[in-house]
């Protein structure tokens, strides 16, 4: 597996993220789909080049990350501007009504603080991406 994949996962199983961790290491362990030539519609899992795993691992991070993180501030956000600019928590439930995040109520400026992190985290991955000096 990819040095820099090896990495990734290392650094979001040390912030918490082990699940995310272990998905990224499946998905990039059990290949990719590819649709076989006979026409008939049917797939099979081939290996992702050693070169094209990083950025297969960050697809799937931005995927399971920061995409649904910046569409919950965006929601936040347009749910405070809908109810007069009073601020809206959005509240997760499971199966059972019961809530699994607290939706604690927050400000104009964590909402954009939020937003802001989500950026950096992306801007962070987006070097991960870019060829280290002496690195093919």
């Amino acid at each position: 597996m990819n040095e820099g994949v090896m990495d990734l996962v290392a650094l979001l199983d040390k912030e918490g993220f082990s699940a995310l961790a272990g998905e990224i290491l499946m998905e990039i362990a059990l290949g990719r789909e590819s649709t076989l030539a006979d026409g008939d519609g049917a797939s099979e899992r081939v290996p992702i080049p050693d070169d094209e795993q990083l950025q297969e691992a960050v697809n799937l991070l931005k995927l399971r990350l920061t995409e649904p993180a910046r569409r919950l501030a965006e929601a936040e956000k347009i749910a405070s501007e809908l109810n007069g600019g009073k601020i809206v928590p959005i509240v997760f439930i499971d199966t059972n009504g019961e809530p699994v995040t607290k939706g604690a109520p927050v400000s104009e400026g964590e909402q954009a603080r939020r937003v802001e992190a989500i950026d950096n985290l992306e801007e962070g991955l987006a070097r991960l991406l870019v060829p280290r000096d002496g690195a093919a």
